[in-house]
Formats: C-alpha cells, structure tokens, sequence
C-alpha cells in the first residue's frame, strides 16, 4: 500500500505529473551502452552499416553523441550525417526508405507513460538534435511520429511535432516555439506525456503543447544528432568545430501506478501509524529516499531529516492503520 505526502521545501523536484512511477531509466553513469536497451544505428535498413552506426561516447555521466569530422555521411550522395541510438529496429521503421533487410529486434517499446531526458544540445547552424518516437510498425500503418525536442540550428527554438505518416486514424499537428533559454547553454527537460486520448510537451516541466490525439500501438525511441539535415542550414565543416556533442544526463520512462493514492497537503509532524514493518519512502521519479525496518510510527521528520527537495513522495508500507494530522 501507498500514500502520498507532499512536503514545501527549498530545493525544486522536476513536476512529474501525479499518478506515474519509475519503469525504466538509463543515467548513463558507465562506460558502456545498455545494449539491453539501446541499438547503437539509425534506421540501418535505409543504408550501410558503417554509415548508420552511431558516434558516441561517455562523459561527466552522461551518452554524449558525437558528429566527427571523419564520420561518413549517412547516404553515399547526401551531405547528411547522423549518430542515432535507438530502443527498436526492422523494416521500414520509419517512412519506407529501404536498402537492405536487418532483424526485427525490440528492446523496449512502450504505449502510453511519462518520457523524459535531461540535454544540453548542439546550437550551430546547419545542426539539430532530437528526442523523438515512431510507432513499431508491428502492422505497416502503425508509424506516427511524435518529436518530443527537434531543436533547431542556432536557434533556440524546438519543433513539437506530431505526424500520422500512414495512419489515417490522426492528423497532422506540427510547429514549435522559441524557448527562453540557449539550448547548449545547461541542461534542460525535455519530456512527453502520452496517453490513449492525447499527448503532451514539456520543457523544463512547463507544458508546451497538447495535441487532443493519440497513437494507440507501442512506439520506438530515439536519441540522435544530426549535421546537414536539409533544413537547419549549412553546417561549418571546418576541422577546428568537431566533434559537435548532443549530452544526455539521462532517459527516464514512467508508468501509471494505479496503487498509488492522490497527494495530500502536509505540514511537518504528520504520523503515519502503521504495524512494525519495513517501510520505503520513494521520490516521483522512484528513486528511493529512505528506508526503515521495524518502526511503529514515521512522520514528515523522518523525511526532512534526510534532506529532499520539495516535491511529491510515496511511503510504501506493508499496511497502513491510520493517518493522523497534528
């Protein structure tokens, strides 16, 4: 059993919305790709497979995709290069570009949830990162896109797109906004809600967007850089620019979590009263703050004692008696 508590504190937690919980994250703290979960190429049917595999690298704990100088472009006769990870593979994944046959592998596609990343991109002309979903395309039809981030060049601006492709069920909404900050400047959040009736955008937890439509089938994501795109203007290919890096801090996925109850407002010195057991106290991107064995009452102070940040935190226990607001 759960309950929520919600404490006023100095320091900000990123808004996840209320009602979802930690199914999956990479922090990119190693020194090597999960390749449980992630496929180092982009959508290699499309070419060969020293020109879809990925440039990348580990750094201050973070996947930083490279464009290096030498990197061959993505096409034989196209300017165009990509480093791209992505969590599925097959067929004309993605539109119907096709050069060879590769496997049907799926490491983590999933339908509806909370998606995040924390990035500080590339802002140069004739650039542009991207966070970015297609449907799995288990029927041909099935290949909506959602571009979470799709920054622009040497802007700060960002498409939120949202494109049927084949799937005559949705319509087109596509367009941006200029953001209030330089994106290779820090980092920032960048994330999308999805569920069976809409899909939102956020930055920095502030909703951007909200297309009242929703693709209904499981859906692939990808991480990628992008130089000479086409439509971000001419990149300087000057030796002295490279490698231009897109950092990733890290790719959170979260689930609703219908055992979870609503948040409630406290102040310090709420009890929770509840039978001698172990008890859990998690984040809302479950990450866990604190754990107890054998304790017959746990308040907010046990809480504040090891230092959250303000936010919305889950005690999980075996069973809960009572609640009790002093």
């Amino acid at each position: 059993m759960s309950i929520a508590v919600f404490m006023t504190m100095s320091v900000k937690v990123n808004a996840i919305p209320p009602g979802y919980t930690l199914a999956k994250a990479d922090e990119f703290n190693g020194t090597s790709l999960d390749t449980s979960l992630w496929i180092p190429a982009y959508l290699s049917c499309r070419t060969t497979e020293d020109r879809a595999a990925a440039r990348y690298s580990f750094k201050d704990s973070c996947l930083v995709l490279r464009i290096d100088k030498d990197q061959p472009t993505y096409y034989p006769n196209n300017a165009m290069k990509v480093s791209s990870i992505q969590t599925g593979q097959r067929d004309y994944l993605h539109k119907d570009e096709f050069d060879h046959h590769i496997p049907t592998i799926m490491k983590y596609t999933p339908q509806y949830g909370y998606f995040e990343i924390r990035a500080k991109l590339v802002n140069q002309t004739g650039y542009h990162c991207a966070f970015w979903t297609v449907g799995r395309r288990d029927q041909s039809w099935q290949e909506a896109e959602i571009d979470i981030m799709e920054q622009f060049g040497n802007t700060a601006y960002s498409n939120f797109n949202f494109f049927p492709w084949d799937d005559k069920n949705l319509s087109q909404s596509s367009g941006g906004k200029t953001l209030p900050f330089n994106p290779s400047v820090g980092f920032h959040l960048y994330a999308l809600e999805w569920d069976s009736k809409s899909i939102k955008f956020y930055v920095d937890d502030v909703l951007i967007k909200t297309v009242n439509q929703s693709l209904q089938y499981p859906a692939v994501f990808l991480l990628s850089i992008y130089e000479n795109s086409g439509w971000t203007g001419s990149a300087d290919l000057s030796a002295s620019k490279y490698p231009r890096e897109f950092y990733v801090d890290y790719f959170r996925t979260y689930a609703k979590d219908t055992n979870v109850t609503q948040a409630y407002t406290s102040k310090p010195g709420v009890v929770v009263d509840n039978t001698p057991r172990k008890m859990e106290v998690f984040d809302i991107r479950g990450c866990r703050l604190y754990l107890s064995q054998n304790k017959s009452t746990f308040g907010v102070r046990d809480i504040m004692a090891q230092s959250p940040p303000t936010g919305l935190y889950f005690i999980k226990t075996a069973k809960v008696e009572k609640v009790i607001n002093p």
